[in-house]
């Protein structure tokens, strides 16, 4: 896992941080500067007919669940700028 910097998503700073998964994914997160919750996922399909194409994961709406968990209510999903799936709890 490494701190690759920040960049502006979504209207926050957030830190970018890269982590590499057991298959060799390379998958970047991007966690809001002021409360550390993630912003996006992204990562490149390495195989199959999307090969090459980036995915991008929004998280946002969160909201505490129980007193104890911050769970993001509202999910989307983009494939190169094209929104694909949005889930709204």
């Amino acid at each position: 896992m490494t701190l690759e910097g920040k960049e502006q998503i979504e209207g926050a700073v957030c830190f970018k941080v890269k982590m590499i998964n057991r298959e060799d994914v390379e998958i970047i997160y991007f966690f809001n500067s002021q409360n550390y919750l993630p912003i996006m996922m992204q990562l490149t399909l390495i195989e199959g007919p999307g090969k090459d194409k980036v995915i991008n994961n929004y998280f946002s709406d969160y909201n505490e669940v129980e007193g104890s968990f911050i769970i993001p209510l509202s999910t989307k999903t983009k494939v190169e700028e094209m929104s694909f799936q949005k889930i709204i709890i």
